[in-house]
């Protein structure tokens, strides 16, 4: 009875790893898209270019 109750509690943290993993790793990936627009908002940047332009040069 002690063992089954091991593997149950096991299984469960594994479990809960596996899944705050998962969500860690989709928050990470929505933050990094989320500052790539800001980035892209406020300094005007385009696809593969390192040019910019600040929000006051452009005026």
């Amino acid at each position: 009875m002690r063992r089954r109750w091991v593997k149950v509690l096991a299984i469960t943290v594994t479990i809960l790893a596996v899944l705050f993993t998962a969500a860690d790793r989709i928050a990470l990936r929505y933050a990094n898209h989320e500052a790539a627009q800001l980035a892209k908002d406020k300094y005007s940047f385009t696809n593969g270019s390192t040019e910019w332009r600040s929000r006051a040069s452009r005026s």
